[in-house]
């Protein structure tokens, strides 16, 4: 069977985050952008997260909204002799619906 370690750095990382919003009438559109970068040693790794948006109001307590979502992780070392490299990307649409209170 195959080896595995677990290893659990620990290290207190920002995480700058950039969000904006439109509005008009029952109708919004945004962006929200953040992303992070560590190097604890011997491991080195980024997080990126972007979001475009539109929300529409159906009521005061009811909305719909959609949009686009990018998220990536990379993160490259060594734990215990052994290099490990890690790149993840996720992308796609989203809906859903809320309630506002």
């Amino acid at each position: 069977a195959g080896r595995r370690e677990l290893s659990v750095p620990l290290a207190g990382v920002p995480l700058p985050l950039v969000d904006g919003e439109l509005r008009s009438g029952i109708a919004s559109v945004g962006a929200t952008f953040a992303g992070m970068y560590a190097d604890v040693g011997d491991a080195t790794g980024r997080f990126l997260d972007g979001e475009l948006y539109a929300r529409w109001l159906l009521s005061s307590e009811f909305q719909i909204f959609g949009g686009y979502r990018y998220i990536l992780l990379d993160a490259a070392g060594k734990a215990s002799d052994r290099k490990f490299d890690a790149d993840v990307a996720i992308d796609g649409l989203f809906f859903g619906c809320g309630i506002c209170f």
